[in-house]
Parts: C-alpha cells; structure tokens; sequence
C-alpha cells in the first residue's frame, strides 16, 4: 500500500491516491518481460481501480490471455500489456 514510508522510499507523490508499489520483479517472469521494474507502482488492473492487493492479484489470476496494467514509474503513467502464459 502507499503509506508514508514507501512514498518516501520510492519518492511517490502525494498525487497518486492508492496502488501498490512493486517491490522486486522475478527475473525470468512475465512481468520482467512485460518491462516492469521494482519501484512501479500498479495503479489499476484491467482498465479499472482495484480495491486492495487480493483485488489485484485476483484479476490478474482470472485473465486468459493478456491483461492491460496502469502503472506509475517516476512522475508518468504507463500502460503495459502482461501477456499471460
């Protein structure tokens, strides 16, 4: 979650209202190959706001093919397809 100690660690402004921040990227994964990095923050999954961790990870669970994630890096949003095995 974004509490006061990761935004300070991960410099993430107070603009950014809730996601969670990605802590460490397994090399080798999917999400490596989607080009995301420890230090993004996962803003929404699937086009929409999740209302907590187990929200997320479940979205991310039911997909079939491929999902489009919202992440913050730095200052920008991006959007990165995460291509499902």
């Amino acid at each position: 979650p974004l509490d006061p100690q990761n935004r300070r660690q991960h410099r993430i402004g107070r603009d950014l209202k809730h996601g969670v921040v990605i802590v460490r990227v397994q090399p080798g994964s999917m999400a490596t190959n989607a080009g995301l990095r420890a230090g993004d923050v996962l803003v929404e999954v699937g086009r929409a706001p999740f209302r907590d961790i187990k929200d997320a990870v479940k979205r991310i669970e039911e997909a079939k093919n491929s999902l489009l994630l919202t992440v913050r890096r730095g200052k920008h949003n991006m959007y990165v397809m995460l291509r499902l095995n």
